[in-house]
Parts: structure tokens; sequence; C-alpha cells
């Protein structure tokens, strides 16, 4: 996942920079699915331990990222 840096944009929306992925952006009613502005999709982060640590769907190519 690399780091991540992050700016409130309002009480309850963030961007983040992700040094993996670029710009997110997510709100607290709809994380843990966040918007890449890079390919304009919606990806949902699944941190839990059968995940291995974490991953990441992305809904747009239906596929698992790490």
């Amino acid at each position: 996942m690399g780091w991540m840096w992050m700016q409130w944009k309002t009480p309850d929306a963030i961007s983040l920079w992700s040094s993996d992925w670029d710009w997110l952006y997510t709100r607290m009613d709809c994380f843990p699915q966040v918007f890449r502005y890079r390919d304009r999709c919606w990806m949902f982060l699944d941190f839990s331990p059968a995940s291995g640590g974490y991953g990441v769907f992305n809904y747009s190519s239906g596929e698992w990222e790490r």
C-alpha cells in the first residue's frame, strides 16, 4: 500500500495521496470504498486478516489489486 498523505476536504470527506495508487477520495458514508482519480474507478479496501493484511477490489476491472 505504500504510504499515504491525507487532506480533509470537509468534515466528512478526505482526499488521499498514496505512493501506490495516486489520488483517492472517500467520505465517511462510503468508506471503506474509495474513488481513484487516476483511472476514475471505485475500489473497496479490505483490511481483514483473511485478505493477508489488506486487499483492494477494483470495481471497474472486477479484480483484486495489492
